[in-house]
Order: C-alpha cells, then structure tokens, then sequence
C-alpha cells in the first residue's frame, strides 16, 4: 500500500494555534472545549497569574517547562528538589478548586538522570495523570531529554482534547484525518 499527496489532496490538518504572550489567554477548542492558559516569563509569574483563575475554570494549562523557567538543560538535573516543590505548590493551590484540570509542563525525573519533557494533570490536590513528549524538535533537546516514543494518546478527561507538547503536535497532526479504507 502506498500513499501520495498531491496540491488537490482532500487531506485537511488541524489548525494549530500558539500563543507567545504571557499572561491569562481564555478560548475555545471546536469541540467547545474551554481552556485556559496561563504564561509567565519566571514561575513566580506564573504563580501570581494563577490569581486570575477562576473554581468555574474547567482546564488550565501552563507553558512547557515552566517549572524549570530560566534553568539551562544542565541546571534541571541540580534542581530537581526545586522542580519537585513547584510541583506540590500547584498541587496544594488545586485543592481550592475541586473540578479544575491544571495541565503542568515541567521535567518529571522517573528512571533516568535525564528528565522526560512531561505535562502533569492535578486536580483537587491530586496528580491524576501525566504524559511525556514523544519526540525532540532539536539535537539539544535529544541529549538532554529522555523521550517517550511509544506513549499511547492522553486525552484531558471528560473531552476530545489530547495533550501534547510542542514538537508532538505537527507529529500527530499528520495522522488526525488519516483513514486506510
């Protein structure tokens, strides 16, 4: 079997959307998924912009990393305490809202001494779930991340929305209308 794209190919990709401001972002996937993203430029940043965020507010998602921001590929390995205790703070700040999804980018350290590039979901003071990036977009983020290829999809719960970080998404985009009939 063989596949051919040509320029009048039906094929349509997802449309991708990026936001590089910080700051609180509100919007609406197709599915009426409502997400809320929250970007700062340092994790104190981040942290005061939680303010913003409502108990009605169904998903928030951060920026990729933001545990480790402003820490070099090198210095994630040194601070793994300080990443950990990032974590419990969006752990503990969750339990005054009970029905909201924080999506976190932060290394997480499993098995390895390099970290997996991850997205944890917290909830009511919970970690409920959590997913890696399945390939590296640079040399740099090969070598100093361990990557997780074979992951099966993770969807938020309660949606249609997957979580990826960054370089999976134009990967999965090629396969989102795919159909070998």
């Amino acid at each position: 079997m063989s596949y051919e794209l040509t320029e009048k190919s039906d094929l349509k990709f997802p449309e991708e959307m990026y936001f590089r401001e910080t700051g609180v972002c509100r919007f609406s996937l197709l599915d009426g998924t409502e997400i809320v993203g929250v970007s700062g430029n340092t994790w104190e940043e981040y942290s005061d912009l939680l303010k913003s965020v409502s108990p009605t507010d169904r998903f928030v998602a951060s920026p990729e990393l933001i545990t480790s921001a402003g820490m070099s590929f090198d210095e994630m390995a040194e601070n793994t305490n300080l990443i950990n205790q990032r974590i419990e703070e969006l752990v503990n700040f969750s339990t005054d809202f009970k029905e909201t999804v924080f999506v976190l980018g932060t290394p997480l350290f499993v098995d390895s001494r390099k970290p997996r590039n991850s997205a944890l979901l917290i909830r009511n003071g919970e970690i409920i779930g959590a997913t890696n990036k399945r390939s590296g977009a640079t040399a740099e983020e090969n070598k100093y991340f361990e990557l997780v290829a074979e992951e099966p999809p993770f969807l938020l719960p309660g949606s249609q929305t997957a979580v990826l970080i960054c370089a999976d998404l134009p990967t999965a985009s090629l396969y989102a209308n795919y159909d070998d009939s």
